[in-house]
């Protein structure tokens, strides 16, 4: 029988008594596909949330950028970053595997503008500064 942290009845009803636990964990039981069928609507809809605050967000940078205020591009770049990190983890992508995988890409991206001598050098700031950080 399911009780305890993963029952989202349990956790509804939290503050009655062992027996009502067992009931509505049961009922749970009873209704996993429904459960389901709500948290992945429940998570499509938080991703399509997502996406529209990340469209958002580039068009607050873009209008900033105009503006050349720095709280404002501040507010949009880090928004930016972190709707990214949450949009990631919603599709399934750890933040842990997303970090390795901008370590790769800055590292390629490094060794492939140094062929061409344009970004070279911001790369290689944002790189040794994310690494100092411990982030890898």
């Amino acid at each position: 029988m399911l009780y305890g942290d993963n029952c989202l009845f349990w956790l509804a009803f939290a503050g009655k008594d062992r027996l009502d636990e067992e009931k509505y964990c049961r009922r749970c039981n009873n209704l996993k596909g429904k459960v389901k069928e709500l948290d992945i609507a429940q998570n499509l809809k938080t991703i399509e949330w997502l996406k529209a605050e990340l469209v958002d967000s580039v068009a607050a940078l873009f209008k900033a950028l105009l503006q050349k205020g720095n709280d404002a591009i501040q507010d949009a770049a880090s928004s930016i970053v972190i709707i990214t990190y949450l949009l990631a983890r919603r599709v399934g992508v750890t933040f842990s595997v997303l970090d390795q995988a901008i370590k790769e890409k800055l590292s390629n991206s490094i060794k492939e503008s140094e062929e061409i001598g344009s970004w070279s050098g911001d790369l290689s700031e944002l790189y040794k500064y994310l690494e100092s950080k411990k982030r890898w």
